[in-house]
């Protein structure tokens, strides 16, 4: 069974698509297949469905090969119905021979309990507990879940969701891809973006907001995409006014000194939190109070902006790095979770939203305004009279030339 493709990103005359775990381009000129790119544990699952179907077709053999054999292959015969001692003896005898013997009993099996409580192993890997057979467990199946390119195209992002994993790619500009970097974030990334400074902007399921820079130097030195070098806002370590020398009664010297083992212990807390932490630069900037589902970049006049919608219906406007904690604006209106959102390339000033509820939302994302709103739910009704209700899952953008000038599409993918 092939499985069919659940990510496509278009950057001028190339076509990314992600199946599985597999990432391919296309020239959409003339649909010509340009270069691949495959996940490692694409070919670590098969290897695990292989192993657990070759140790299957081995127990069917050997459960068939421990069967014993009938003396006639033709249908049983058909038993005459006894009674008294007759019909008693004949259950009992057949009682007996369906039963292993002791020195049957004795023989060592796959998989048994020793004397000391412990499971063994059968063959290829398998576990046999009280006669049934637990075959290993198939690794998740990679699969990519998002795909950006960077401005410039140079560069594509793509995130793998079973581990959490960030990937970037080179791109030539013509379709050939080559692995760059791969990153594990903390959390599951829910939605990505790359700003123009090449800063990943990340957000995940938990509601946090993170940049990580794009590229990172082989010498590991910071570069100008580094957020070290821009006046990000950071939390002073507390630290008590008060002195043993300005405080004199017994209770306000013990409170002191609480204090300040308190300082102590938070300051060992930070850094034992930050030891634990990625191996790679990772700056919060700001976060929800619910799972994050949609992230896209803006620009109004000559400022930038983050923003960001999560699963309790809220659309927020923070300013951009190194302001993100600064927010700017909210857009209420939606009643249901928020699935996707997108900036048209054509009119920047707009937001199109879409989510669990019926509506195609269209917003002054700026001035937090509602602009538009059109029922998806009566267009699904237009097709398929039966539909009681609709959820939008993504939302795409498509300019199109016409006689009066580039017109903007709004494409709505919907589930019931």
């Amino acid at each position: 069974m092939k499985i069919p493709y659940n990510k496509v990103h278009v950057r001028g005359q190339i076509l990314f698509a992600a199946r599985g775990g597999a990432i391919h381009t296309f020239n959409l000129t003339d649909g010509t297949h340009i270069s691949s790119w495959k996940h490692p544990d694409v070919d670590k699952v098969a290897d695990s469905i292989k192993a657990i179907n070759e140790a299957k077709a081995e127990a069917a053999l050997e459960a068939e090969a421990n069967t014993p054999a009938t003396e006639s292959d033709g249908p049983p015969a058909k038993r005459q119905k006894l009674g008294g001692e007759n019909e008693t003896a004949a259950v009992t005898a057949e009682a007996e021979a369906s039963t292993p013997t002791a020195a049957q009993d004795d023989k060592p099996r796959s998989g048994h309990f020793d004397g000391r409580g412990k499971k063994g192993k059968g063959k290829a890997g398998k576990d046999i507990d009280n006669g049934k057979t637990r075959f290993a467990r198939v690794p998740d199946r990679p699969v990519i879940t998002h795909l950006t390119t960077s401005p410039d195209g140079s560069h594509l992002l793509a995130v793998s969701g079973h581990d959490k994993v960030v990937w970037v790619f080179t791109h030539d500009g013509n379709g050939q891809i080559e692995e760059l970097s791969q990153r594990t974030m903390p959390k599951r990334p829910s939605a990505v973006a790359i700003g123009p400074d090449s800063q990943i902007i990340c957000a995940d399921k938990f509601g946090d907001v993170y940049a990580l820079p794009l590229v990172i130097p082989a010498d590991g030195s910071k570069t100008s995409a580094s957020l070290s070098a821009l006046p990000m806002p950071t939390k002073k370590a507390f630290k008590p006014t008060a002195n043993p020398l300005t405080v004199h009664s017994k209770g306000n010297r013990i409170a002191l000194l609480n204090q300040i083992k308190q300082a102590e212990l938070l300051n060992e807390s930070k850094d034992a939190a930050a030891a634990d932490g990625p191996g790679f630069e990772l700056n919060l900037l700001l976060g929800h109070v619910s799972m994050l589902t949609a992230l896209v970049l803006g620009e109004k006049e000559g400022r930038k902006y983050i923003l960001t919608a999560d699963r309790d219906e809220h659309i927020r406007v923070s300013r951009y790095i190194p302001h993100a904690h600064i927010i700017e604006n909210f857009c209420f209106g939606h009643k249901e979770f928020i699935s996707d959102m997108v900036i048209p390339p054509s009119n920047k000033d707009i937001l199109v939203s879409g989510g669990g509820d019926e509506y195609i939302f269209v917003w002054d994302w700026l001035a937090g305004k509602q602009l538009f709103k059109t029922s998806v739910l009566s267009l699904a009704q237009e097709i398929a009279p039966e539909t009681t209700a609709v959820a939008v899952s993504s939302i795409y953008t498509l300019t199109y030339p016409s006689e009066d000038g580039p017109l903007t599409y709004i494409l709505a993918i919907c589930e019931e």
